[in-house]
């Protein structure tokens, strides 16, 4: 190993002197001190922040990252950092209602499978971010469901199976049963296919007469909801005069299936199911024939409760019940709270189409359910949290969460933790941080920090800004390790990677927040962490030898 010493030279310039004659130093020698070593020689900042381990290094709890998906999977050195420096990741937005619900209601499972196996790999866990909120969402389905409905005339005389089957028979396969497996009510048909026909959706058909004929020329809407016990696929055809739906895939959640046939012949005389192609047990519930420019009617707020129930039902338990054995922990309900402290309502403006506020339709107990849906689909150790922001600059608002808190398990839900976001700036009252891990750690439960960045205001902050955000950053987890006892605290997640712009199209422009500069080096802000973390000054232990 070669090892570089670093004096302390004075040359004097050129300039000074009459003659290039070569002027030496005397040193200094203190008596006192004896010979001076390099481990005594003092290192400059950038120096010492290059001899830095990883982060997760320091500390003993849980140590995340928010991050994005796409970038993840398609940036090197952005994964690299992530697999390096953490133990655990939140997915910022890829596994939200918004992106993973289609508009049949039924979850894309694919980017963030594909996600899951990387991640494993790569020996990450992951926290899974979010249930219940009331932005990115699949507004548009739900909103959909709850509609105003058209009122219908049914071709069909029995199409809610409230009475059973009567009407309905098998052309190919087995014969249909009553089930009170219903979308609605007490009563949907069920349907066997036992086993896989590439041929066609044909070898399955189930069969109901219209009582009235379609009419030539006009349009008619077919409608349903349906689903399956895993993976599968129907078709609708019209009997008399041949008409054929493309293939719509099901799968374990209720979905709505619509097809409009425009301009029949007149022949049609009746509908039928064809689940032929892929083996599987089908339910299939609410099926309506009619004419497509029906009067619409709006529905009863008892209704909407109970369509926006079903579709968080089936929202939370195919979401928890798909990863969980992979996500060990998640937040359930986000952002619940307003300033104020009160719960929200519903009434709130909708400023984004990606809203929807699921308390509209549920009430106060929203959170309740959605808790005792991740209890039950999920693992019985998981971690529940629920989670908001701004509690440090508003202390009423984080005795709000904790009283809500109470409220939910009051009426026999269990909440393990409560996130606090601490979406902060260099700016932010440090008394006020300190004041609200107080109050978070009188409620008993488990703390996080659960998306900590720190604005600067400006996206080329100067030396001494980054040092202060390199103050802040350690401010923080101070005094989280101070005033959370030990037992109660779950660990600490830094929102974004790196301040480079691609990070940021939606979340703080044009700052510069985070740990990593835009070019994935490591700020100022890593030491704070560092030591933060750590719990002393780690540079202090570092020799003046510089190793090349």
């Amino acid at each position: 190993m070669k090892v570089k010493f670093i004096f302390m030279i004075v040359v004097l310039s050129a300039l000074l002197f009459s003659s290039c004659e070569e002027q030496v130093m005397n040193w200094y020698k203190d008596p006192t001190h004896g010979e001076i070593t390099n481990a005594e020689l003092p290192l400059q900042l950038a120096e010492k922040i290059t001899r830095y381990d990883v982060l997760k290094s320091y500390t003993d709890f849980t140590l995340g990252v928010g991050m994005d998906l796409d970038m993840y999977l398609s940036n090197p050195t952005y994964r690299g950092i992530i697999n390096n420096n953490f133990d655990q990741v939140t997915v910022g937005y890829a596994m939200k209602h918004g992106p993973m619900v289609t508009s049949t209601g039924a979850l894309n499972y694919i980017m963030v499978d594909s996600l899951m196996r990387v991640l494993t790999t790569n020996g990450l866990t992951v926290f899974g971010h979010c249930l219940v909120w009331h932005s990115n969402q699949n507004a548009t389905y739900l909103n959909g469901i709850i509609a105003p409905q058209v009122s219908i005339t049914n071709l069909l005389n029995n199409g809610t199976f409230e009475s059973g089957i009567s009407g309905w028979s098998a052309w190919n396969g087995s014969a249909p049963t009553a089930t009170t497996t219903a979308y609605q009510g007490n009563g949907a048909m069920k349907v066997v296919n036992a086993s896989n026909n590439a041929g066609g959706q044909w070898h399955t058909q189930i069969h109901s007469d219209f009582n009235v004929k379609m009419t030539a020329g006009a349009s008619y809407t077919i409608s349903f909801y349906i689903r399956s016990d895993a993976a599968g696929s129907v078709r609708c055809s019209t009997a008399g005069s041949a008409h054929y739906q493309n293939d719509v895939v099901t799968n374990t959640s209720w979905i709505k299936v619509s097809w409009i046939l425009s301009a029949p012949d007149g022949g049609e005389s009746g509908l039928n199911f064809d689940l032929g192609l892929v083996a599987g047990t089908y339910y299939i519930d609410n099926v309506v024939v009619g004419l497509t420019n029906s009067p619409t009617v709006e529905l009863a707020d008892t209704t909407k409760t109970r369509i926006i129930g079903n579709a968080m039902t089936s929202w939370i338990s195919n979401m928890v019940g798909h990863y969980k054995d992979k996500v060990k922990a998640w937040d359930v309900v986000n952002e619940p709270m307003k300033e104020d402290g009160t719960v929200h309502d519903g009434k709130e403006n909708i400023t984004a189409n990606d809203q929807f506020y699921w308390v509209k339709y549920l009430g106060k107990d929203y959170a309740v359910t959605a808790f005792k849906l991740a209890r039950q689909y999920g693992n019985a150790t998981d971690k529940l949290f629920i989670n908001d922001y701004n509690l440090e600059y508003s202390l009423s608002k984080c005795d709000g969460l904790i009283n809500y808190v109470k409220y939910i398990e009051s009426k026999g839900a269990t909440v393990d933790g409560i996130g606090t976001q601490m979406h902060i700036s260099i700016t932010t009252d440090t008394l006020k941080i300190d004041q609200m891990f107080q109050l978070l750690a009188t409620s008993g439960k488990l703390i996080r920090i659960s998306e900590l960045d720190i604005q600067v205001n400006t996206a080329n902050p100067t030396t001494a800004i980054m040092a202060t955000q390199a103050h802040m950053y350690q401010y923080v987890i101070d005094s989280y390790k101070k005033y959370v006892p030990k037992a109660q605290q779950y660990g600490i997640t830094i929102w974004g990677v790196s301040d480079n712009a691609k990070e940021h199209v939606n979340w703080i422009p044009n700052d510069a927040p985070n740990v990593w500069d835009s070019n994935y080096a490591r700020k100022h802000a890593y030491k704070g962490v560092a030591d933060g973390l750590a719990g002393e000054d780690v540079s202090t232990h570092f020799s003046g030898e510089l190793k090349y």
